[in-house]
C-alpha cells in the first residue's frame, strides 16, 4: 500500500532529505561554477592556482558572486590579481582603487 503524496511530503524525513539534496546540489553547482572561473584566473596569472588560492577563490565566489569575480579577473593586472588572491581579509580590500570603480 502506498501513502498519499501529501502525507509523504509533510513527513519530517522527506523534508530533511529534500533539504539535504538541495544543499548538495548547491555545493555541486558552486564547484562546477568555480572551475571555469579558476581557469580564467590561471590564464591571467599564467600559472596554476595554489590550493590556498583556489580555496580563497571559492570563498570569494560565495561572498562576492561570479559577476564580481569576473570583473576582478578582467580588470586587474596579473600582479594585482595575485595580490588580491593573497589578501586574507575576505573583503577585497587588496583591490586597487582603479578596479573598485568598476564595481558599479
Amino acid at each position: 500500500m502506498m501513502l498519499p503524496r501529501e502525507l509523504v511530503m509533510q513527513n519530517w524525513i522527506y523534508k530533511e532529505g529534500l533539504e539535504d539534496g538541495r544543499q548538495k546540489g548547491r555545493e555541486e553547482g558552486r564547484q562546477e561554477g568555480l572551475a571555469p572561473l579558476a581557469h580564467l584566473f590561471e590564464r591571467r596569472l599564467r600559472r596554476p592556482l595554489t590550493p590556498t588560492e583556489r580555496a580563497t577563490l571559492a570563498e570569494q565566489l560565495l561572498q562576492q558572486g561570479a559577476e564580481r569575480l569576473g570583473d576582478v579577473v578582467l580588470d586587474l593586472s596579473p600582479e594585482d590579481l595575485a595580490s588580491w588572491l593573497a589578501a586574507t581579509n575576505g573583503h577585497g580590500e587588496g583591490v586597487p582603487q582603479a578596479s573598485r570603480a568598476t564595481r558599479g
